[in-house]
């Protein structure tokens, strides 16, 4: 993360008044902010991660951190489906998506392989999701699939407009992947569910993270 889940956490708490305790994040790879997340008061998370090379290690850290953490092997979009996963020698930079950009502004990444996925929309599979995580109300949302962003969030409007208050999400000035949406086309759709983006952290390659709010009074 390219912007401190600590200084999002200490943003929530000074716009809202309370604590995030409950995450969804989508694009897991492994769970490296997982630690990050329990250090700063979540105790329930929620993890998306297709790439069954990786998802493993996710189980294995979700199961062995405390709290209630629940990992998932579906990549998440707008729509149910069956797509190819490309995998790259990285792994962090696996996508649904074929490299364009990608390819001058990293060219030491590649794809190895490619492996069929489940695809599903959020809001689709919630009856799902309560199963495994009774009452699961997000205050926070982490996307990190490489492209997949705006179909992601097309997928969990309804979840947007309920208990989600912050979104942490990768975006693109540059088409690094074939196809992709970019920043402002993510600034458009979650304006719809009354999101605005206030942060966003620049890298020199054309990708960067950003911090949407629901808005608030006053800000």
């Amino acid at each position: 993360m390219l912007i401190s889940f600590k200084h999002c956490a200490d943003l929530y708490k000074q716009l809202y008044g309370s604590s995030i305790r409950e995450v969804l994040h989508v694009g897991g790879n492994t769970g490296e902010e997982l630690t990050c997340y329990v250090s700063n008061g979540v105790s329930r998370s929620l993890w998306f991660e297709p790439n069954p090379l990786v998802f493993p290690t996710l189980v294995q850290n979700c199961l062995n951190t405390a709290g209630t953490h629940v990992a998932l092997q579906f990549a998440l979009s707008d729509k149910n489906a069956e797509s190819e996963l490309f995998i790259a020698n990285n792994f962090q930079s696996s996508s649904l998506f074929q490299f364009e950009d990608h390819l001058t502004e990293h060219p030491s990444v590649h794809y190895m392989a490619k492996c069929p996925v489940r695809v599903r929309s959020f809001d689709s599979m919630s009856a799902d999701v309560y199963e495994k995580l009774p009452s699961f109300s997000p205050q926070f949302v982490n996307l990190d699939i490489q492209g997949s962003e705006y179909s992601a969030l097309q997928g969990m409007l309804n979840l947007l407009r309920e208990s989600v208050s912050m979104i942490y999400c990768e975006v693109n000035m540059k088409k690094l992947y074939a196809g992709i949406k970019l920043v402002g086309d993510i600034d458009k759709l979650l304006e719809q569910s009354n999101f605005v983006r206030i942060l966003t952290s620049w890298t020199e390659h054309g990708w960067g993270d950003s911090v949407y709010i629901k808005k608030v009074e006053n800000f």
